[in-house]
Parts: C-alpha cells; structure tokens; sequence
C-alpha cells in the first residue's frame, strides 16, 4: 500500500497540548463574542425603533403636507 503523501505541513493542534494560557484566552475570546453580540442586539432594536420612529414622522409630514395643499371647498359666492 502506498504512503500517504505529505506536504511538509504538520496539523494544527499537533504541535503541543493547550495549555492554561490558551484556556484562558479562549475563555476571554468567548467573553468578547457575547459581549459584541449584546451590543449587536443592542444597536438592533436601536436601529429599529428610530427606524419605526422616522417611519412614524414621515407618515405624520405627508399628512400635514397632504392637507395643507388641498384647496378650500367653496360653498357659494361670497358676494
């Protein structure tokens, strides 16, 4: 049977055995990750309640916009 070819690459993890200090910087990337997505989460519903807000204001223009250009309904002669 023939030998596997090698590339001269050796696996990761095949090096040595993780140590305490790579533990621990596992543990503080871990902490990092659930603290970005908070912020994520955060910002979201953030974006989503000035985006409902701005939403709410321009319905609130184009009423006020709307009305203001109609012109008034004339019910006589004024003479």
């Amino acid at each position: 049977m023939p030998r596997p070819v090698q590339n001269g690459r050796t696996p990761f993890g095949a090096l040595a055995e993780p140590g305490p200090a790579d533990a621990s910087e596992v543990r503080r990337l871990q902490q990092r990750i659930q603290e970005l997505e908070s912020e994520l989460a955060r910002i979201q519903a953030e974006n989503d309640a000035l985006t409902a807000a701005a939403s709410h204001e321009s319905l609130l223009e184009d009423m006020d916009t709307s009305s203001g250009e109609r012109e008034p309904i004339s019910h006589g002669s004024n003479r």
